[in-house]
This record gives C-alpha cells, structure tokens and sequence, in this order.
C-alpha cells in the first residue's frame, strides 16, 4: 500500500523498491503466478515506465501479462490491465502500429468482459486517443475522448445518484482529472 502511494504522489524512486520487495515477498510465500505477485510486478512495471526504464518496464509487462494469462485467464480484469499498461508504453516508444493493435484488442476485451462504462474501459480509450493525438490525428483522437468523456458522463449519472456520500466523493475525485 506505501508503495502504490507513492505511485500515486508521482514517487517514483521511492515506489520502485518497494514494490520490488512485496512482489519479491510475495513470490516467495505465495508463489510466481499468484494474484498478488503478480500484481507487485505489474506495478513495478509500471514504475519503471514512470521511470523511463522502458526496457526494463516492457519486459516486466510481458512477463506479467504471459503469467497473468496462464495464472488467471486471458479475459481476467488483471490481464487486461497489463495489456493496457503494455500498450501506453508502446505509445511511449513511439511504436504505434504496436500500441495501436495491442489497444484495440484491450478494448475489445474491456467491452466485452467489463463493459462499456467500466473505469479500465475509460482508460484504454484515453490511451488510445493519446496514441491518435501521438499519430498527429487530432480527428481521430477527438472521436476517441468524446466516445470516452459520454461513456463516462453515463457511469457517474447513474453511480452518483445511488451511492452514499463517501462512495460519491472517491468517483469525483478518482474521474476528475
């Protein structure tokens, strides 16, 4: 938990190693596939792209999306995140028929397995209007953010009419950006 908070506060040196030491903890106690571990190391992942340890940080994400799908499924919320997190690199590596193709099959999946209103769905549309605005689209990347921002708009006027007040705050405060 300290450690995705200071992933969160932009930490980034002070999140790495503790992520490390937990995945690390982890597959030690729990094992190389399970949840746990392998959540560690997607967010070490994650880090690194943070980092600018861009090989590092693709090479963690594949492991993790290759253990993620034998462990826990290829259609499992976790898988999906990884491949996203894979894609926004990509995009980082200014490889973009690569981020491209990997997105579109993460969004595919997002709407399929969790929806067209979940929060990951939101994301993988954000990564893929960054990937348009990357490509010099700007049409198509205005497509994409207006597709995601009505999407969005539709989850939280129905989430925040039914939910209590604690539960109201974290959906604005987590969408506001």
């Amino acid at each position: 938990n300290l450690a995705y908070l200071h992933l969160l506060q932009e930490q980034f040196d002070k999140a790495a190693p503790l992520f490390k030491r937990a995945s690390d903890s982890w597959k030690k106690s729990l094992g190389v596939g399970h949840q746990k571990t392998l959540k560690g190391l997607n967010n070490l992942a994650r880090v690194h792209h943070k980092l600018g340890k861009l090989d590092s940080a693709e090479s963690l994400f594949n492991t993790t999306i290759k253990l993620r799908r034998e462990n826990l499924g290829p259609g499992h919320i976790d898988t999906l995140r990884s491949m996203h997190d894979l894609g926004s690199l990509y995009i980082t590596k200014k490889r973009f028929p690569d981020a491209g193709d990997l997105l579109k099959k993460t969004l595919r999946l997002d709407e399929k397995i969790l929806g067209e209103k979940h929060p990951y769905t939101f994301e993988t549309l954000n990564s893929l209007a960054k990937l348009h605005e990357a490509e010099k689209k700007p049409d198509e990347a205005r497509k994409v953010r207006k597709q995601g921002f009505d999407r969005r708009t539709d989850f939280l006027n129905q989430m925040l009419w039914v939910t209590g007040d604690n539960a109201r705050e974290g959906y604005v405060r987590l969408h506001k950006p």
